[in-house]
Order: structure tokens, then C-alpha cells, then sequence
């Protein structure tokens, strides 16, 4: 019993020494924890923040958002040189809409011509939609709009859908998606559509809508 008193004894000697007191001893260990705990906290934090925004003149013309997206108005100045901040398809965007009826003439192909798209501009089509009315039980197995870009002419392919059955007898097909489609200036954008019968005649409506690019103040490339 009194070597355990002893040593006791002892140890709280150590503890209470010149050298160090209870509560330094008890800081020193709360020191450490703090060090274990913030280390990993504040590597993480150096790889997140990669940039730093500033705004001298106080005009909060860059902050990000409560999404996160970086928004800035004016220029942006990248090792003190400027540069300009946009997109591609902004400058001069012109809403457009186009559309054209071209009939089968008794026969199983239709083929028309739906705009000419503008020198200086370039045609983006975002949606498209055809309408065909066609003799009872025929339907389409071909409805293609032609672009031309850089010079290469491309046809690209919508689904025919049967719809119904008119009352005057004639049934209705369509076709409608969105897609995004290039046209440069001075080319035409084309139609086809192809039926599974050339006997009668049948008529085919086609609308698209998008927008025009300024090239003059967006590069067209």
C-alpha cells in the first residue's frame, strides 16, 4: 500500500515540476489533436483553391454563384494580358424559322429546297418537323434534311411516325426531333422524302426554327 502511494506520489511530482504544469501539459495535448485533426482540413483546402478573383474596384463584376459557376461581366485579364470573355454562337445570334410545301406529283419521291441560308451568316437548326399527307395505307420510309458545311454536303435522317387517318381518306405521317445542324452562307438547306407508293399524289410540309450566326462577328470556321 505504500509503495502504490509512493509512486503516485511520483508521478504527480513529475507532473507538477518547474518544468511543466498540469495545465501546460493539458494544452500541449490539446495542441497536438488540433494539429492531427486540421492538417488533412488544410491540404485538402490548398488543392480546392486553385485561383484567386479579385476586384479592386469594388464593383463585384466576377463571383461565383450559389451553384458554384464563376460570373463574370466586362473583360478578364489572364498574366496581365487581356481576354475577352464569350461564347461562340453569341455575337449576332438571330432567332429563324423556315419552313416549305413541296408535293409527290404522282410520284415516290419528293425533293425540295427549304431556305437559302444568307452570305455572312451560318444556319444552326435546332428542331425540325415534317408532315406528310399521303394516299390511304402509304407511308414514309425516307424524311431527310441536306445541310452543306465547309464545303461537304450532308443528309441527315428524321423517323417517319404514322399518325392517323384524315377524314377526306388520306393518312398523315410525321417526323419531328431536335438535333443541331449547321449550315454555312450561300448554301441551300434540302429536303426529301421518299413514300412506299408512287400512285397518287401527297403533300409534304416541313418547318425548322433556330438561329443565324453573325460571321462577321463570330468566326464561322
Amino acid at each position: 500500500m505504500k509503495r502504490l502511494l509512493s509512486r503516485t506520489r511520483t508521478q504527480t511530482n513529475w507532473l507538477s515540476s518547474p518544468g511543466f504544469t498540469p495545465r501546460q501539459v493539458t494544452a500541449m495535448a490539446v495542441a497536438v489533436l488540433l494539429a492531427v485533426v486540421l492538417v488533412p482540413v488544410g491540404a485538402q483546402a490548398a488543392q480546392v483553391v486553385s485561383a484567386i478573383i479579385t476586384d479592386p474596384a469594388g464593383t463585384n463584376k466576377a463571383h461565383v454563384d450559389a451553384s458554384g459557376n464563376l460570373q463574370v461581366a466586362g473583360s478578364v485579364k489572364l498574366a496581365n494580358a487581356p481576354l475577352s470573355v464569350t461564347t461562340t454562337d453569341d455575337p449576332g445570334r438571330q432567332a429563324f424559322v423556315g419552313n416549305a410545301e413541296v408535293d409527290f406529283e404522282d410520284g415516290d419521291f419528293a425533293v425540295g429546297g427549304l431556305i437559302t441560308v444568307p452570305e455572312g451568316k451560318r444556319l444552326v437548326i435546332q428542331f425540325a418537323s415534317m408532315q406528310a399527307s399521303l394516299q390511304s395505307g402509304q407511308r414514309l420510309w425516307l424524311a431527310k434534311i441536306d445541310t452543306t458545311v465547309n464545303g461537304h454536303q450532308t443528309g441527315y435522317d428524321l423517323i417517319p411516325t404514322f399518325v392517323a387517318a384524315n377524314a377526306n381518306g388520306s393518312d398523315v405521317v410525321t417526323a419531328s426531333q431536335d438535333l443541331t445542324l449547321y449550315a454555312d452562307g450561300g448554301t441551300d438547306v434540302g429536303l426529301e422524302a421518299g413514300r412506299n407508293s408512287s400512285d397518287g399524289g401527297g403533300l409534304l410540309l416541313v418547318a425548322v426554327s433556330g438561329y443565324l450566326i453573325d460571321c462577321s462577328a463570330a468566326s464561322c470556321n
